[in-house]
């Protein structure tokens, strides 16, 4: 996929987007993003939040001044927001989660027949070692036999486990759902054990994932080791032996989400550019190599597996 070049003679049109929700962490991407994305390709309106002076229909959903939504809401909210906005026309970058249903956000999306761009914050996707754990399996002729995942965060523990696993280990989930070839073939996850233990919100997982394309059958046993309360920060996938990932330790009052700041970036170019292309965005006549058809297809068709995936771990841990 080409992306656009920044310094390319001809501007496309600038992206007038509103944040929603206005956090830590919606705080701290809207700082990274508006310094590193040129303010001619993305400008960032005023955000709407529960104590701000905007209107929820007419500052966010029935004005003409916004192109695009980055909803950074309590997790509750996450689909009620991204679906209404849909709904009126809006692009969508919501975070993750989106339940309890993602679902609701496919429909949303037929209201306007596909016209918006929609993109879940699943950053790990655009994380260079985690590019290069998709590659491993990519290039290799047959399926791995083993995937483990491991996400340590280095933060106090938080006693609601599902906020936790929806929250967190939906991030694990989503690699499994990402990094497998599952577009031509049918493809189930049978979670066989699971346990959690609230103390260190610690969450372990195993189960495994089984592929049907034509009379050809595999499978790959899956394990999902999550908990907080470490000393750095861990984000890893071990492929068969062969690991590919993060281990770091933020700096005094450095969150430990840096360490992922190229990856936000990239992910916001890829949805401007994702509505671009819903734009029929051209230069000089000439169509940009965006994502196509089919690969816009098999990446919601992608989250919308993760979030079932997601679902169903629920059901063996509790």
């Amino acid at each position: 996929m080409t992306t656009l070049h920044l310094d390319h003679e001809v501007a496309p049109p600038t992206v007038a987007l509103r944040p929603i929700g206005s956090g830590s962490f919606g705080t701290f991407m809207r700082q990274l993003i508006s310094t590193s994305i040129p303010s001619r390709m993305l400008s960032f309106l005023p955000s709407y939040t529960r104590s701000s002076s905007l209107d929820w229909e007419q500052d966010v959903l029935r004005t003409n001044a916004v192109n695009a939504v980055y909803v950074a809401s309590p997790d509750a909210y996450h689909q009620e927001h991204a679906a209404a906005c849909l709904k009126h026309g809006k692009h969508v970058l919501v975070e993750k989660p989106v339940t309890p249903n993602f679902m609701v956000l496919l429909e949303a999306l037929q209201t306007n027949n596909h016209s918006q761009a929609l993109v879940v914050g699943f950053q790990r996707r655009f994380a260079h070692e985690f590019v290069r754990a998709k590659q491993e399996i990519d290039g290799q002729p047959t399926l791995p036999k083993e995937i483990l995942i491991e996400s340590f965060d280095p933060v106090g523990a938080v006693e609601n486990m599902p906020f936790v696993v929806n929250n967190s280990m939906c991030h694990d989930v989503d690699m499994l759902s990402w990094m497998l070839p599952c577009d031509d073939c049918t493809t189930e996850l049978v979670w066989q054990e699971g346990t959690t233990d609230a103390t260190t919100s610690s969450v372990h997982l195993v189960g495994e994932i089984k592929f049907k394309q034509g009379e050809n059958e595999s499978s790959i046993r899956v394990v999902i080791n999550y908990k907080k309360c470490h000393s750095s920060y861990v984000q890893r996938v071990t492929i068969d032996g062969k690991c590919f990932g993060y281990n770091y330790t933020p700096k005094p009052n450095e969150s430990e989400c840096v360490v992922y700041n190229d990856a936000y970036i990239k992910q916001f170019l890829f949805f401007i550019h994702s509505i671009h292309k819903k734009n029929d965005y051209q230069i000089d006549g000439q169509s940009m190599n965006y994502e196509s058809d089919l690969e816009e297809r098999n990446r919601l068709d992608s989250y919308a597996r993760s979030f079932k995936w997601l679902k169903e771990a629920h059901d063996v841990l509790f």
